[in-house]
């Protein structure tokens, strides 16, 4: 351990000089002497022990000293200020012969003293550094990169395959005769499917502008006659059906699709 004197812990902190300052003003002849603040012998002294822990870390030197383990920095603060405490001593007690009571009281200033221990310290985890690595990878999503590098370029005939998917080209002519064809395809199947209606029906019984909902709902229930004979489907599985194809088709709300909502 580290042990001294109080001079010496004083003299580290740079108080040693005020300690001796009133017995150097008892000897002078200078009326002006003891003129100024309060010396550290009448006010008392706060000594405080800074302790500073460090290690020779493996990259980052923290100490430059020749041992290689934990080092201890100590640093001595002493500062100046009215540090007191008060004792009281009785010595005399009441008694059958007398009853007075003595005490001593004492009011003094010395030393209050404290520690305070910090430090750094800095070790090699492989662990954590392979942890680090792995969230970083993780993070990056440099796994699904890895598996769709391997698909397009690493099974082969089966990669080639990925690639001329994943490849194919934009032609602009092709894609405008499709999208005709399937517009003439719909509008040919809305136009018999109305034709189909307006034979079941009188054409003054049904709303004109296009399909309702009961017309739609019996055309489902011809198409899924054999799921619904086999319990596959029922009633109102074929009423929902006709609510969600009516929110995407019927856009304007009339209640009725009509022959360009339908294509």
């Amino acid at each position: 351990g580290i042990k001294g004197p109080l001079h010496d812990w004083l003299r580290c902190g740079g108080l040693a000089d005020g300690l001796d300052t009133l017995a150097e003003i008892s000897q002078s002849n200078d009326p002006t002497a003891s003129l100024g603040s309060p010396h550290a012998r009448i006010t008392g002294v706060q000594l405080q022990l800074s302790l500073y822990y460090v290690n020779k870390g493996v990259i980052d030197t923290l100490h430059d000293e020749q041992f290689q383990g934990v080092v201890c920095y100590a640093r001595v603060t002493a500062l100046p200020v009215w540090t007191s405490r008060t004792f009281t001593s009785v010595t005399q007690l009441p008694n059958l012969g007398s009853q007075q009571t003595s005490y001593r009281y004492r009011h003094t200033f010395g030393v209050s003293a404290s520690v305070q221990a910090t430090g750094k310290f800095v070790y090699w985890h492989p662990e954590r550094l392979l942890n680090a690595v792995i969230n970083s990878i993780v993070i990056l999503t440099l796994p699904a990169h890895l598996i769709r590098f391997l698909a397009l370029y690493g099974l082969g005939l089966l990669s080639q395959i990925y690639l001329n998917a994943l490849r194919t080209p934009l032609n602009i002519y092709r894609e405008f005769q499709g999208v005709s064809a399937r517009m003439i395809s719909a509008g040919t199947s809305y136009r018999s499917l109305m034709k189909t209606l307006n034979l079941q029906t009188r054409k003054s019984q049904r709303a004109t502008g296009g399909m309702n909902k009961n017309e739609l709902l019996h055309c489902l229930r011809e198409h899924f006659t054999e799921d619904l004979e086999k319990d596959v489907l029922c009633h109102e599985d074929i009423v929902k059906m006709v609510e969600v194809i009516f929110s995407q088709l019927d856009e304007d709300g009339s209640g009725v699709i009509g022959f360009e909502e339908f294509v």
